[in-house]
């Protein structure tokens, strides 16, 4: 009786395929040796320089937060001189780390306190139009209102006091949302439009009541 031929199942085919696609890669490793050592070394290699390029990338973040740190002793101090040049190092040497970020909007601040208002402007607005993708709301805001400050001095008390509001908007919920409120409310009574103003003093206690300058904004109604 003729023996009968075994058919082989799925499993053992793709078992067979398998070993077939091994033995192909084993054959093209051993004729491509040197090319695969190559390309091996240059994907160990890149991996390489990107590892040290993150590790380098933390190295100065951590520097600059520790100069960031002089700055403020230095600050504290009385020095303002030296805390300004500490920061400019900072905001040309490190750019893109959260420090520089930080030191760009405390030269801003000692610009405006100084009343040297366009370099204030301008480092403001170099801090908002950065591409930096580390800033930060808290600092945004405050370049945000430092520039409307800046508005505020050269005179446009109406067009900053709508701006002041718009901003409270944007940031509703949130304390910095109330202090833009407050902003517009002290423009609006200083244009003598008393009743706007009280509206918006109006509205920072009743959105905001478990603030503290909530309890300022119903002091300043009761004064006007």
């Amino acid at each position: 009786m003729a023996s009968e031929t075994k058919r082989m199942t799925k499993e053992e085919l793709r078992e067979d395929e398998f070993v077939e696609w091994l033995v192909s890669v084993v054959d093209y490793i051993r004729d491509h040796r040197n090319s695969f050592i190559v390309g091996v070394f240059i994907v160990v290699a890149g991996i390489f320089g990107i590892r040290t390029f993150i590790d380098t990338q933390h190295q100065n973040i951590r520097d600059a937060a520790a100069l960031w740190g002089d700055v403020l002793i230095a600050e504290q101090g009385g020095q303002l001189t030296e805390a300004a040049k500490k920061a400019e190092h900072i905001m040309t040497s490190y750019a893109g780390s959260p420090a520089a970020g930080q030191a760009t909007i405390f030269l801003a601040n000692l610009n405006y306190s100084q009343e040297k208002y366009a370099e204030a402007e301008k480092l403001y607005g170099s801090y908002l139009n950065s591409g930096d993708s580390g800033k930060t709301e808290i600092l945004r805001h405050a370049a945000e209102m430092g520039l409307l400050a800046c508005a505020e001095v050269s005179g446009d008390l109406e067009e900053t006091a709508i701006a002041y509001e718009m901003l409270g908007s944007k940031y509703a919920g949130q304390s910095m949302g109330a202090w833009s409120l407050m902003s517009a409310a002290r423009c609006f009574k200083n244009l003598g439009d008393i009743e706007r103003s009280t509206d918006i003093l109006r509205r920072i206690s009743v959105d905001y009541p478990k603030l503290p300058i909530a309890k300022q904004a119903r002091n300043m109604i009761d004064m006007l």
